[in-house]
């Protein structure tokens, strides 16, 4: 407890010893020694005023304030209690909050698992639909690649009103060197002729060649070693339209290998995407193929799908 001086009510607490007196009467009282001076006849008696003055006998007056600083005091204790209840029920309200959050924050931590597994199976399950889609696709790839393993396709041949288309491959069969008598069917495909014109409007007007380009025909042989002999024959004959009609026309003819769409797509693309890392790409019976000029790395690899390309730029990074 603060030690005050009786007489001004300051602390003592940093006053040295010699400084202090004190009252030798029942208060006991601390005074500074300045303050002690000024209390008559303590410098004689060393007791204060209050110890010097001779008790009275108690009064109701006495009693009554006794009374009232009673009444005070249970006043003040009440007030505290009052208080202590009112943190008691704060506190009470903190805890039911905390548990009600914390019950809060279980439940969300309960549905982030929940939601977590959730997305764990339908990430399985995109991943086999997936795979069954590409399974998909390389089967209905494999049927169109082998509905078309018995065809060539003629590019550049001429497309003329009053052409006799048969006539006209036929002339071709023999100028390769080819069994005529191998051909089953034979179609032009592709843009019909008046979309042709409309194309050609287009390209006058955007200041492009005009001279459009002739529809492919579609050769449907026997058998696929019929195929086979136009695509050896290519390799060492070449042909114009003037060899089959003499009509004076130079363009050349070419044979190919009659592709599904999504081979010739994937043909483009890699031609587009990987030269010139790999110089040389084409196709071989409905394979891509592709090969590096470098005679350290001559091994030709097969691209099945647009992700084997984006896998071989990778590697090249």
């Amino acid at each position: 407890m603060m030690v005050q001086c009786k007489e001004c009510k300051l602390s003592l607490a940093k006053i040295k010893s010699d400084n202090i007196s004190r009252c030798k009467g029942i208060c006991e009282g601390a005074f500074h020694k300045k303050c002690a001076a000024k209390i008559k006849g303590f410098n004689e008696t060393e007791i204060c005023a209050d110890c010097q003055t001779p008790v009275k006998p108690q009064s109701s007056t006495n009693t009554d304030s006794s009374k009232i600083t009673m009444e005070k005091v249970l006043r003040e204790v009440n007030e505290k209690l009052s208080v202590v209840y009112k943190m008691e029920k704060t506190l009470e309200d903190m805890s039911n909050d905390i548990s009600f959050y914390s019950a809060k924050y279980q439940e969300l931590i309960e549905d982030r698992d929940k939601s977590n597994n959730r997305i764990k199976t339908l990430e399985h399950r995109n991943n086999h639909l997936e795979t069954c889609n590409r399974a998909l696709e390389e089967r209905v790839t494999w049927l169109e690649t082998k509905e078309k393993e018995k065809n060539v396709e003629i590019v550049g041949l001429e497309d003329k009103d009053g052409v006799m288309l048969d006539n006209a491959i036929q002339q071709l069969a023999r100028k390769f060197g080819v069994d005529v008598g191998q051909i089953r069917e034979i179609q032009r495909v592709g843009v019909k002729p008046a979309a042709v014109k409309l194309a050609t409007a287009n390209q006058q007007s955007e200041g492009r060649s005009s001279k459009p380009r002739p529809r492919p025909v579609v050769i449907t042989m026997a058998s696929r070693a019929a195929r086979d002999q136009w695509l050896a024959a290519r390799k060492t004959i070449k042909l114009c339209n003037d060899d089959v009609f003499e009509n004076g026309n130079k363009d050349f003819i070419y044979i190919n290998e009659d592709l599904t769409k999504y081979t010739r797509n994937l043909l483009w693309t890699a031609k587009n995407e990987l030269k010139p890392t790999y110089k040389y790409v084409w196709v071989q019976n409905g394979k891509v193929l592709i090969r590096k000029d470098d005679p350290a790395d001559a091994k030709i690899k097969v691209v099945r799908s647009l992700n084997d390309i984006d896998s071989l730029l990778n590697d090249e990074k």
